[in-house]
């Protein structure tokens, strides 16, 4: 991987550079800003952008799926020849970005994850590599059950999130370019998740598969059916998002231009007025209703 650095740019010289302009935190509207850059800057190379985040915007506002969908267009502009900054606008979400949520450390000190130190309860953005996969999982389970579940089964947690690890390297061929970043709410016990690539994307790789499916809704839909398997690589047995769907409380899965809903009030597929890079798969699991773990150190077989 080419390691290159990604640090803030000063005001003074922003006119000098183009602009990536995020105005709004609306998950719609940030979506829909992510794959129209992610399509302007795929023709354009060897040049400079400035990441401009609005000053409406507060950090706290911020949830995994903005700073996912981030981190991957970050390495889609290296990736593509282009330079991206972080800009001192919004100087507050910069310093957030940049320092507590040590973003410039993954580009420019080529780390794959770094644990914060301002945080309790964010586990931080990790690059989603295929020796790692199942280290995160465990990793963010380890955690759950000594700061705040302890004795309790988080097996529903692990399995969720590394199924969905392994469909990142199942489907999507992304080179590098798949994050995820979750987030643990004390109050309401909500843990909240984004896990993002801009590879192929899932609802591509399904129709591929299936060509009697020929719209991306109607794929990411079969793709949550047991048993579906497109057979891309000699582990997948089609059993992944499935698995993802009927551990948590509520997800919404993004591809192309396919958008997945299941929550308290709906469980439906929509097709969506653009088109969206990879696959994004954002979810919230409740742990206030955990049961307790079962010991099987006495049982007499």
């Amino acid at each position: 991987m080419i390691i290159a650095t990604f640090v803030y740019l000063n005001t003074n010289i922003v006119s000098k550079k183009e602009l990536i302009c995020f105005n709004n935190r609306d998950k719609a509207k940030w979506l829909a800003d992510i794959s129209l850059f992610y399509n302007q800057y795929s023709h354009k190379k060897n040049r400079d952008a400035v990441i401009h985040i609005n000053m409406g915007i507060e950090p706290a506002s911020l949830e995994p799926i903005h700073l996912v969908t981030l981190a991957c267009l970050i390495q889609f502009l290296k990736d593509n020849g282009v330079t991206p900054f972080m800009g001192t606008y919004n100087k507050r979400v910069c310093e957030y970005i940049m320092e507590d949520l040590a973003f410039q450390k993954y580009w420019s000190g080529g780390l794959n994850h770094v644990e914060l130190s301002k945080s309790d309860n964010i586990f931080n953005l990790w690059r989603i590599t295929d020796t790692e996969k199942d280290l995160y999982a465990k990793h963010v389970e380890k955690y759950l059950r000594s700061n705040y579940f302890e004795g309790k089964d988080l097996g529903a947690v692990s399995l969720c999130l590394a199924e969905a690890f392994y469909n990142v390297f199942d489907h999507a061929q992304a080179k590098g370019n798949a994050f995820s970043l979750l987030a643990y709410d004390v109050d309401t016990s909500i843990l909240r998740g984004a896990i993002c690539d801009f590879g192929v994307g899932l609802a591509t790789t399904i129709r591929k598969g299936h060509p009697e499916v020929l719209h991306d809704a109607e794929a990411i839909r079969l793709s949550i059916k047991d048993n579906i398997t497109i057979g891309s690589t000699a582990r997948n047995r089609g059993l992944g998002m499935g698995n993802i769907v009927n551990n948590t409380d509520s997800i919404r899965i993004l591809s192309g231009n396919g958008l997945y809903v299941k929550n308290d009030i709906n469980n439906k597929t929509v097709q969506i007025p653009f088109t969206f890079p990879g696959t994004l798969i954002y979810f919230d699991i409740d742990l206030s209703t955990l049961e307790d773990e079962t010991l099987l150190d006495n049982f007499n077989w």
